[in-house]
């Protein structure tokens, strides 16, 4: 009963992003902390950095809720339906930077036309909308099978490791400077990789807390790399998806990964 109730839970919190809120990200109690400190992690699903919590879903309807520390991988102890989704104590000792990561299972959906085609433009997926109206399908519903790759940084202690790596999620996001060590105005270089190879021409897009209506982005380049100046401290999502045509037409029209990254650029450097 329980995972049958964490698969609707899950379903329905996951499929809101798509319909009308379409960012989905991981959001610790805090980023900045220390050996042994308790979190609080939450699943959540917004616009403009206002989200609403995704209770935890039970085991077997998510592919992975884990902290990546010290070359260990452990999960997030939590309880299914509940909401924040995890709870979690910072390894004490010297270790790489934690990394918090949730890949969701494959979560099928069916959305009006209006409502896809303005996500796919709002998303950078201008091939998709392309593809449909050669295809006649701008005026048909939008059958999606969907999944969320989310990575959250922390920083522990007085660290002085590199920030984030690659963890081998399908869509990764993947800081190549430790935004623990910039300052506001600071840019910051991400690469995209879709199944472990960069990934060229996908809208590469971050946000701030302190100015939420804003963004930055850019357009990946060959080596899937895109740069974003961040403006200001605080907490930051930077995000991506990408889109392919399903294999079995029977099952779906097309196949996306979301992808996140979160973390909290400090009002000045960190050690």
């Amino acid at each position: 009963m329980k995972r049958v109730l964490g698969a609707a839970l899950l379903a329905l919190a996951a499929a809101a992003p798509q319909a009308q809120a379409h960012d989905f990200w991981v959001e610790p109690s805090a980023f900045i902390v220390q050996p042994g400190d308790s979190l609080r992690i939450r699943l959540l699903v917004g616009e403009k950095l206002k989200g609403e919590g995704v209770p935890r879903p039970a085991v077997g309807d998510y592919r992975q809720f884990s902290l990546h520390a010290g070359g260990e991988v452990r999960g997030v102890p939590g309880r299914a339906g509940a909401d924040p989704a995890g709870l979690l104590r910072v390894p004490a000792g010297p270790s790489r930077t934690p990394i918090i990561v949730f890949h969701s299972r494959s979560i099928p959906i069916e959305i009006d036309p209006a409502t896809f085609t303005r996500y796919l433009k709002e998303e950078g997926l201008d091939a998709i909308v392309e593809q449909r109206a050669s295809k006649s399908q701008s005026e048909k519903p939008g059958r999606e099978i969907y999944t969320r790759d989310a990575k959250s940084l922390l920083a522990v202690g007085d660290q002085q490791e590199p920030g984030d790596r690659v963890i081998g999620l399908p869509l990764e996001l993947v800081a190549e400077r430790n935004p623990y060590r910039m300052r506001p105005g600071d840019e910051l270089t991400v690469r995209l990789l879709y199944q472990g190879r960069p990934l060229a021409g996908a809208l590469v897009v971050g946000q701030g807390r302190t100015r939420p209506g804003e963004t930055v982005s850019m357009r990946s380049g060959p080596d899937g790399r895109a740069t974003l100046k961040l403006a200001d401290a605080g907490f930051w999502l930077v995000k991506a998806v990408h889109m392919v045509p399903a294999a079995d037409p029977a099952e779906a029209d097309w196949v996306s990964e979301w992808a996140s990254l979160t973390f909290e650029l400090p009002a000045s450097p960190r050690p």
